[in-house]
């Protein structure tokens, strides 16, 4: 049985220019001359990439490329392996220990041929992540550093049209293959190089400094994933497939509002709209308390009127008072 995987190997040649074992391929990955032509002799990094041919062909490539700038001013040497579909998702993380040991590819080719049917199996993939160890996530200052590129990675909006730039220090490298495999953009579909392409992946950028976490809000999501994945890869694998899988779905359509009914518009010219007649109101019940003073005024009246009335007929009833007698004395 013809072997998956094969050897995969490029390097400038005096006199004969830029050589790769997929001759044909030379043009995807020539434009990373131009990237590693700013960096000193020998320094570069990891390479996932896949390609189309122009039969349709898939081609994933999987390796270490560095830059040959003694040999040649943008010239590049690189080393992996490549195959006839997209590269297993599982395979960076997987060979990151050897990967950039050139002696060692030979070995680690046989290896994945060895393991090819759990590799390419997606649903298998537990069973390889599940035994892998993983000791610079259990350093608590890397985990930070991780957290705080994923949170940065989290926050672009969707959809990963363009590749995702990271800065990354020649010593903290070790941040790529957990970015890769734990970030916003699918593994199986993403790709990691240090140049510019288009497609979802990131593009990664060597500086000299060292990449500092800064003030970077950690969404909650973010820190489960990685806290997770220090204990046991392939749980926080899951988690972060759930949440790729929360952000690609379309947000819930607003429920549609119900147009106004549209009013019966009326010829003015031929049919005036009325003046509709006032409509009868009654009137307003009185006060109680109102009512009451009243009644309470009115029979007092009665009652002074019925008092002057009676006083009236005693007057015109009464005996009139005789008149006075005047004596006459005697002596007169």
């Amino acid at each position: 049985m013809a072997d998956l995987f094969r050897k995969l190997h490029g390097d400038y040649v005096e006199n004969a220019g830029q050589e790769l074992s997929l001759r044909e391929y030379l043009d995807y990955f020539e434009p990373l001359g131009s990237a590693l032509a700013r960096l000193p002799d020998g320094a570069g990094g990891p390479f996932v990439h896949h390609f189309t041919d122009s039969g349709g062909r898939t081609i994933g490539a999987l390796g270490w490329v560095v830059s040959a700038r003694s040999k040649r001013f943008g010239g590049w040497t690189l080393w992996g392996t490549w195959t006839d579909q997209r590269m297993p998702a599982v395979a960076l993380p997987l060979f990151w220990p050897v990967l950039a040991d050139r002696a060692r590819v030979d070995d680690w080719i046989r290896r994945a041929n060895e393991n090819a049917a759990l590799l390419v199996d997606s649903d298998r993939w537990s069973e390889v992540l599940g035994g892998m160890k993983a000791p610079r996530l259990r350093e608590e200052p890397f985990r930070e550093l991780l957290k705080a590129e994923l949170a940065r990675a989290y926050t672009a909006p969707l959809p990963h049209r363009q590749p995702l730039e990271i800065e990354v220090a020649p010593h903290t490298l070790d941040l790529l293959p957990w970015l890769y495999l734990l970030g916003p953009v699918d593994p199986a579909a993403a790709r990691l190089l240090p140049n510019r392409f288009n497609g979802p992946g990131y593009q990664y950028i060597l500086t000299e400094g060292a990449p500092s976490g800064g003030d970077v809000g950690i969404p909650r999501e973010v820190d489960s994933i990685v806290d997770t994945a220090a204990k046991n890869v392939a749980a926080g694998f899951r988690l972060a497939e759930e949440l790729r899988a929360r952000r690609q779905r379309p947000p819930k359509a607003a429920k549609p509002v119900k147009p106004a009914r549209p009013r019966e518009r009326s010829d003015v010219r031929s049919t005036p709209n009325p003046t509709p007649p006032p409509k009868a109101t009654r009137p307003p019940a009185p006060d109680p308390m109102v009512l009451a003073d009243w009644l309470w005024k009115l029979a007092v009246l009665l009652l002074l009127g019925w008092i002057a009335w009676n006083v009236q007929l005693i007057r015109k009833t009464e005996p009139a008072a005789p008149p006075p007698v005047t004596t006459t004395s005697a002596a007169e």
